[in-house]
Formats: structure tokens, sequence, C-alpha cells
């Protein structure tokens, strides 16, 4: 659990990782499957205790972060490619249950635009790589929702102007 966690050895830390994934899945299947055992039952909480806190640092880990990962183009491509498919699935949902307005959209819209202002050319890179994936689930979500358009108009919160102005509570006409 210490080089999932700790270890600055990329390749480590990823085979740790993929054990720990194989453990979490071992000790759910097993305390499922022997839910009654008592014998089983009492490791388990004492292993949870051990794994899930290191589960949630490893959650919370900026290293995983591929979208602005400077040097690998093909996993900046993938992590935009995969937050397109959850947008997608999010607006489908959102059509489903049509009482709720694109949360997740503007969600990610934020981060975006959080990315796009920030010091980092990677981060920078990784906004423009995001962007140019989602703009077309993006106009679904504005087709549906023109709160969202407006929300973004108003605040104008991927350009530095508007990131100043929405600090001093200035709107500017959309």
């Amino acid at each position: 659990m210490e080089i999932a966690s700790q270890s600055s050895d990329r390749q480590a830390k990823i085979a740790a990782c993929e054990l720990m994934h194989s453990i979490v899945l071992y000790t759910i299947g097993t305390n499922a499957q022997t839910l009654n055992m008592k014998s089983v039952s009492g490791l388990m909480p004492s292993l949870y205790k051990k794994l899930f806190p290191v589960l949630l640092r490893l959650a919370c880990d900026v290293d995983q972060d591929g979208l602005v990962d400077f040097d690998n183009a093909a996993l900046r491509e993938l992590s935009a490619q995969f937050l397109c498919e959850f947008l997608a699935w999010s607006v489908k949902q959102n059509t489903v249950n049509t009482s709720s307005s694109p949360t997740n959209a503007k969600s990610i819209l934020k981060r975006i635009c959080s990315l796009a202002r920030h010091p980092s050319s990677a981060k920078r890179l990784g906004a423009t790589v995001a962007f140019n994936h989602l703009y077309r689930v993006f106009r679904c979500v504005i087709a549906m929702d023109q709160t969202l358009i407006q929300w973004f108009l108003t605040r104008g919160t991927c350009t530095p102007w508007g990131y100043e102005a929405s600090k001093q509570g200035v709107r500017h006409a959309g």
C-alpha cells in the first residue's frame, strides 16, 4: 500500500495500484459470498480500515489526471474522449429526467475554464484538448437548456477579464 500511495517510480506505483485493485475485488467478492460466516467477516473490516484510506488518497492523486499530462498526447486525447463520453452519458440521463438542469455539464465547463486560466501550459493544453472533444456535446446541452449558455456568457469564465469580473461580481452582457 505504501508503494501505491507514495512511490516516485511510476511503473512500481501502477503495478502496486493494480495489485490493490485485485485485492479490493477479491475482498469484496469474498465478503459478499461469506456474509454469514463470522470468521471471515471479522477479518474484512480490519482489512478495509487499512485499504480504504489509501484508496481515497489515490483517488485524489493529482498524478491521475491524464488530461493535463504534458508528455503523453495519447493519454490526453484518451482522457478527453472519456470525459466526452461521460458528458454524453450525463446528457442522456438528463433527458430522461427533464426536471433537472445539466449539472455535470456546468461542472465540466467550470473545470475546463479553470484549466484554461491556469499558468501551467500543460493544464491550458489539456483544457484545449478537452474542449475540442466536448464542444459537440455542449451544443446539445445548450440546445436543451439555454441557462448554461447564459451562465457561460454572463460570467465569461474562460477569459481573464471574465475571471476578474466574476470575482468582483460584475456581469457582462451576453
